[in-house]
């Protein structure tokens, strides 16, 4: 990058990419994506959902975050266009962020595609609220046990009125 009309390096104070979908499952087989940051003489941080796996020397040298496929995606949740990708989007995603840029470098991969259908890179420049505000859906297992909670509290509940009920039919008798 470089200044306007001239050839001089533009130093960008931050310069924040997110990738999302990372993954890539097709019918229980892998076909992982992964990013490298080849740019390990930069000042640089990051953040990567639960089911991106950090691989301390990727291809190019530097940090490299691969898709585990712990969070398959259900069809309905990925976004349909790289327009449509936005801070909702971030299961399976990651956040590199440099300072004082004014160059960097990626190594982006993708494995075999089935069907041959791509495994696109979608990502966003600049700054989503994925490392700062999302919240990872409860797992099955917790749905499971909120769905038990409250089925008990409402039983709990059917049968706290019956009691009353009676109590109070008991209490209209005795005056009788």
């Amino acid at each position: 990058m470089v200044e306007a009309g001239t050839t001089k390096p533009l130093k960008i104070p931050l310069l924040a990419v997110t990738f999302f979908g990372l993954g890539g499952l097709n019918k229980g087989k892998k076909f992982a994506t992964s990013v490298s940051d080849c740019n390990t003489d930069l000042v640089s941080e990051f953040w990567a959902a639960p089911s991106v796996k950090n691989e301390t020397k990727g291809g190019c040298g530097g940090v490299s975050f691969q898709g585990t496929g712990a969070t398959k995606p259900n069809g309905k949740s990925d976004p349909k266009s790289v327009t449509e990708v936005g801070d909702a989007d971030c299961a399976n995603s990651l956040v590199l962020k440099w300072f004082d840029a004014e160059e960097i470098n990626l190594d982006l991969s993708v494995g075999n595609p089935a069907k041959k259908k791509a495994v696109p890179f979608l990502f966003k420049v600049g700054l989503t609220q994925c490392d700062v505000a999302w919240v990872p859906p409860p797992s099955r297992a917790e749905l499971r046990a909120e769905k038990r909670t409250a089925n008990r509290a409402r039983k709990k509940g059917k049968k706290a009125q019956r009691e009353e009920e009676e109590e109070e039919e008991e209490d209209d008798e005795e005056e009788e």
